[in-house]
């Protein structure tokens, strides 16, 4: 399973393997969730946000796939099939955020449930909305100055802001400096938070932040704080970041980083969470949330195996590095290294390394489990078809209710 990929020059191979397989303890082959290891690795208290959380209303299974036939969105015994759609994500009432083509981005509504679509929006820019509890931004960080736009989640434009550009006395026309957003653009408690960068070809130094967007006021916080990425817990109730341990933030760089949470209220720094002991700057966070007190994160590390030779193109393995829980210290759930899971409620959708399926596919296999009992789901959560790439999402939280 864990084997280097190698294609000829100009070819691309993605394979995923897992730290070892601990599968096993319950019937099914389903392993059981537990911490596997004494607490270890300290930080300060979990921050209590003050915000309440969304109800997420899943009807599982719920999630979406790439099939043949197109991209599959299933909510309980529900679905339908989008063969034009490129990329499908959850909200929390249950209904579907759709790309609904692959040659620009066209964002619809659907509930599986129903089969009813909302209007299609046409998006400007090349980016996505990330996570999307309460409301839905689009970021257009091509436009100069750059816009963010809100909508409701059934796609009612709510607002839009020409975000602020650079304040900085250095900015000319001769160093092109700019304020440059980028990332997602997540909202907690009516607040928006996203981040920025005064930099140019040929200016590198300026400040960093993040802009705080509330009923049409942008103020700034976390000046030069070192975050690198904004995170909204699935039931919208804590934002949480992953900042850069020392240095200047860099693009692509392998360095130790940690996790910290946000004071909605304030844009403060609410509570420092630091990292496992067992963590090193290789390992990668796929992924952050907070369920009922307790922040969980999973991490994957990229393994590029022996030197290739020069005429060949390695493609790293990725390694599962578990999902880790954060209560006051670290823990690893156990069986979290061999699988990935998502719960809702309950019962919880899991996906396994399978090796051998293809060069198009993303080399896991999607199960279902309810009580116990374990049933296969088709799709994949990521394939290309040709030059098209298709992307699905599995709803639900890190951790099971507390």
């Amino acid at each position: 399973m864990n084997q280097q990929q190698r294609t000829s020059r100009g070819g691309t191979r993605r394979r995923f393997t897992a730290a070892g397989l601990l599968i096993g303890g319950v019937a099914g082959g389903v392993c059981l969730v537990a911490v596997s290891c004494a607490a270890i690795g300290t930080g300060s208290p979990v921050a209590e946000s003050g915000v309440a959380a969304v109800l997420l209303r899943f009807e599982g299974p719920t999630y979406s796939a790439a099939t043949s036939r197109g991209l599959l969105l299933r909510s309980g015994e529900d679905e339908v099939t989008l063969p034009q759609a490129s990329d499908g994500r959850w909200l929390p009432d249950g209904t579907a955020l759709a790309d609904a083509s692959h040659r620009s981005i066209n964002l619809q509504v659907l509930d599986p449930n129903q089969e009813t679509l909302t209007e299609t929006v046409e998006i400007p820019g090349f980016d996505r909305p990330g996570r999307s509890v309460t409301q839905i931004n689009v970021l257009d960080r091509q436009a100069r100055p750059a816009v963010l736009t809100a909508y409701s989640l059934n796609l009612e434009q709510l607002w839009r802001l020409r975000l602020p550009e650079t304040d900085n006395p250095d900015a000319t026309s001769y160093n092109e400096l700019e304020r440059n957003y980028y990332g997602v653009a997540p909202t907690i408690d009516g607040v928006t938070y996203v981040m920025w960068h005064d930099s140019s070809e040929w200016y590198e130094d300026g400040d960093y932040g993040v802009a705080r967007v509330q009923n049409g006021d942008v103020t700034n916080v976390l000046l030069n704080e070192r975050i690198v990425a904004l995170y909204l817990s699935a039931d919208g109730a804590a934002l949480l970041a992953l900042r850069q341990r020392q240095g200047e933030p860099c693009g692509g760089c392998v360095v130790e980083q940690e996790i910290v949470e946000i004071d909605p209220g304030t844009g403060a720094i609410a509570g420092q969470y630091g990292m496992p002991d067992d963590y090193t700057e290789g390992w990668r966070v796929e992924a952050i949330d907070k369920v009922d007190g307790r922040v969980a994160v999973r991490f994957t590390e990229n393994d590029w195996g022996d030197e290739a030779d020069e005429a060949e193109i390695v493609e790293p393995v990725t390694i599962q590095r578990g999902t880790w829980m954060f209560d006051g210290a670290w823990s690893m759930i156990e069986g979290s290294d061999s699988e990935i899971t998502w719960w809702q409620g309950e019962d919880r959708v899991i996906a396994r390394p399978q090796p051998g399926e293809g060069r198009h596919r993303d080399g896991f296999a999607l199960f279902w489990v309810h009580d116990g009992i374990q049933s296969t789901l088709p799709g994949d959560l990521e394939r290309s078809f040709g030059n098209r790439y298709v992307t699905g999402e599995v709803a639900g939280q890190l951790l099971p209710p507390g």
